[in-house]
Order: C-alpha cells, then sequence, then structure tokens
C-alpha cells in the first residue's frame, strides 16, 4: 500500500479488532488506521468512529466524509447459541450492516478493496480437514448470516469490480476474548474452583489458532491490498484439539481440576471443524506460530504476577 493509506476497521471493539491494530501498525507502518465500532474505543486505536453499520442514514454520513484505501470488515455478532435466540439481531448486525457498508462504499468514484472476517461455521459438519472448495452447509443463524456476508460482498464485487478477500476464520483464542468463549471461561473456573459447565460430551473438535496469528495473516492481505490473494482463504493452524483436549491442558498448565458439569449439547454446535490452510500458506508465505499450551503458560505467567486478573472478565485487548 502506498504512504498514507487509510485502512478502515469495522467492528474494532471486538476481540479480533483490539488484537489487528498492532499488526497492522507493523504491517503498515505509515497507514492511518481508522477503528469503527458502536461501542467505545478499547483505547489502542488512535483515530476511531462511534457508528452502529446497521444505521443506513448514519453509515453514509460517515463515509462520505472520509478518505478509505482498504476496508476489513469484521463487523457482526459471533456466537451460535445468541443466534439461535435472538436470530433477528444476527440478520441485523451482520446481514443489513454488511449491505449497509457496501452501499455506502458503492457511491464512492473508486470503491476499495474488502477484507472480510467470515467464519469456519459456514462449512458446517465435516469429517476431515476442509478445504475452500467445500460446499457451505451452515447449521445455525450465525453460520447463515456470515454466509450471507460473503454472498453480499462477492455480488458487490461482480457488480462493480472490486478486489476483496473473504477469511474463514477458525476457533481463535487470545488477549481478550469474550469471557464466556471456553478457553477464558476454563481458566476463570480454574482460578476460582467454581464449576465448569460442559455442553455435550467433550468429543467436538475444533482447530485452535491464536488470534494473532490470525490477525498477522489479515494484515499481510492488508498489506497486499488484496492483489494477488485469493478470494477465499482458511484461517486455521490445523490443529485439531477435542474440548476435553482443551480442558485438559488448562488443567495440566494451572496444576487444578476443573469441577466439569455437564449438560445437553446445543443445537448448531458443530462436531468436527478443521481448517486446510494450505492456500493461505502459500499466498501469504503465512505460518501460525503459538500454540494453545503457549498462550496458557502466558496468562500463567500473567496472574502469578497479578493474582485479581482472573476475578474480572478480560476486557478487549486485556492480556487474557
Amino acid at each position: 500500500m502506498r504512504d498514507g493509506s487509510t485502512v478502515l476497521v469495522t467492528g474494532a471493539a471486538g476481540f479480533i479488532g483490539s488484537n489487528l491494530v498492532g499488526a497492522l501498525s507493523e504491517a503498515l507502518p505509515t497507514a492511518r488506521i481508522v477503528g469503527l465500532d458502536r461501542e467505545p474505543n478499547p483505547g489502542n486505536y488512535k483515530r476511531w468512529l462511534t457508528v452502529d453499520l446497521a444505521d443506513k442514514d448514519e453509515v453514509r454520513q460517515t463515509l462520505a466524509t472520509l478518505e478509505v484505501d482498504l476496508v476489513i470488515h469484521l463487523a457482526a455478532q459471533a456466537y451460535v447459541p445468541g443466534s439461535l435466540e435472538r436470530p433477528e439481531d444476527y440478520v441485523r448486525d451482520n446481514v443489513l450492516a454488511t449491505s449497509n457498508l457496501l452501499v455506502a462504499l458503492q457511491e464512492r468514484i473508486v470503491i476499495p478493496p474488502i477484507i472480510l472476517a467470515s467464519s469456519c461455521e459456514v462449512y458446517g459438519d465435516q469429517l476431515d480437514q476442509t478445504d475452500e472448495a467445500v460446499d457451505p452447509a451452515p447449521k445455525s443463524p450465525y453460520a447463515a448470516t456470515k454466509l450471507a456476508q460473503e454472498h453480499l460482498i462477492e455480488a458487490s464485487a461482480a457488480a462493480f469490480d472490486v478486489r476483496y478477500v473473504i477469511c474463514r476464520l477458525f476457533n481463535n483464542f487470545g488477549p481478550g476474548q469474550q469471557h464466556n468463549r471456553l478457553v477464558p471461561s476454563a481458566i476463570r473456573a480454574a482460578l476460582r474452583n467454581e464449576p465448569f459447565q460442559l455442553c455435550g460430551d467433550g468429543t467436538a473438535v475444533r482447530d485452535w489458532i491464536d488470534v494473532r496469528d490470525t490477525c498477522a495473516a489479515i494484515a499481510q492481505i492488508a498489506r497486499l491490498r488484496c492483489e494477488g490473494v485469493p478470494t477465499r482463504l482458511n484461517l486455521g493452524a490445523e490443529c485439531p484439539l477435542a474440548v476435553a483436549e482443551v480442558l485438559a491442558e488448562v488443567e495440566h498448565t494451572f496444576q487444578l481440576r476443573l469441577c466439569i458439569t455437564r449438560q445437553d449439547d446445543m443445537p448448531g454446535h458443530l462436531r468436527t471443524t478443521i481448517a486446510n490452510s494450505q492456500l493461505a500458506r502459500d499466498a501469504l508465505g503465512w505460518l501460525p506460530t503459538r500454540h494453545l499450551r503457549d498462550y496458557l503458560n502466558e496468562v500463567l505467567e500473567l496472574i502469578t504476577s497479578d493474582h485479581s486478573r482472573y476475578l474480572t472478565p478480560p476486557a478487549p485487548g486485556s492480556p487474557w
């Protein structure tokens, strides 16, 4: 990208967005990075816009006066159980918001390239490693809305000749993750000697990747402005672990036993998601370098130095 380019990051207050700014600053040291979210700035973006993408007029007014050379679209609700309880919220915040963003961008003389953070959930259950050629088969409203985001961007790109890359993200863990996700909730339960509620039998397999590795890949796509990059990329570490294995890693690292209570698995949960990320590795020269045990040891060191860290849920951008 040219010096002084402006990168707009939507959903910048979230888990991925709060980690991405550092990777972008390293990959694009001269770029102006602008965070956009309806939530407040977590503190790591120098430039910030408080905007609800579901408000069409607000989006159009904001983007009409903003120079943008690249858009990284992270904004979305991303929780399968929540989508089953409130599917209308996911249609609003994932589908309508994406449509509003694209309509506003289409009013520009030159439409900037777009990077979309999609999800492995669009694939549905797969028995083995999944590559980008597998036909989507969403099993939850969340997955369906992520696939709808993809289709909206593909249609816009076809109509207006826009460069784009769709990144299908796998199971991220790392600094600042929402406290109701598996890894941070297991850590807190272990440290506080509280019951840990396990949905299902613990045999569901996920491909686990550190959020900082995911952000490094997205930053590299941004540096290339999507040029020469395949339009769909899996971003996974090819590191499958069953849920029970993740819990065992937590117990091993912290030398504590989890008090596990079980409940029936929730509808819409996938049994197996394992990435084939060879396309991203080849196209980006990218290789995930962090493993779950590395992150757990990192958290252990932080908690050892400040034992109060586990008493409150992690905030976006916090160390765990």
